[in-house]
């Protein structure tokens, strides 16, 4: 589960024990509520501005099934959170200017992909995951370019004034 705004740590350290924590570094923790132990947890913390959501968000993998995950967020909910609405956890990075409507809606086809091909889809439509690494890439690849060749012009120049010397 994910726990994400501006309370977000204050109210999993209630929770995780030991809390000493290193940002976007996993460590198992202790998930209790109150000396009640629920679960031996992995959890995340993600600060502001570098999380998905742009707000602080703690993210804990617990353990299969049903009843750890169910009971590690009714703790959390008894310690003050509130569940999140259908796509508000998609909606924060968009008001956070984190994530454009386009790629928000890839990211909700693709949660709500029930086929392979669906799933396929939502990865290679505009706003999916697929087009979006592909640009990245290309961007990467322009800044390599544009390094190698201001290594050439240089080297051309340096040559260049070297022959002027002789």
């Amino acid at each position: 589960g994910r726990l994400s705004g501006p309370a977000a740590f204050t109210m999993a350290q209630k929770l995780g024990r030991p809390w000493l924590l290193d940002p976007r570094v996993a460590r198992l923790r202790m998930i209790h509520d109150a000396d009640e132990v629920l679960d031996r947890s992995l959890v995340t913390l993600f600060p502001t501005p570098g999380s998905f959501t742009g707000d602080d968000t703690v993210e804990f993998s617990t353990h299969g099934g049903y009843l750890e995950p169910a009971s590690v967020v009714a703790a959390l909910i008894s310690s003050g959170a509130r569940q999140a609405l259908p796509g508000q956890f998609t909606r924060r990075p968009v008001l956070n200017g984190k994530l454009d409507i386009l790629h928000a809606e890839a990211l909700g086809d693709l949660i709500n992909a029930r086929s392979r091909s669906s799933q396929h889809s939502a990865l290679c439509q505009p706003g999916g995951v697929l087009p979006r690494l592909l640009q990245q890439l290309r961007h990467h690849l322009a800044g390599f370019e544009a390094t190698c060749a201001s290594i050439i012009d240089f080297q051309e120049a340096a040559e260049v004034r070297v022959r002027r010397l002789k």
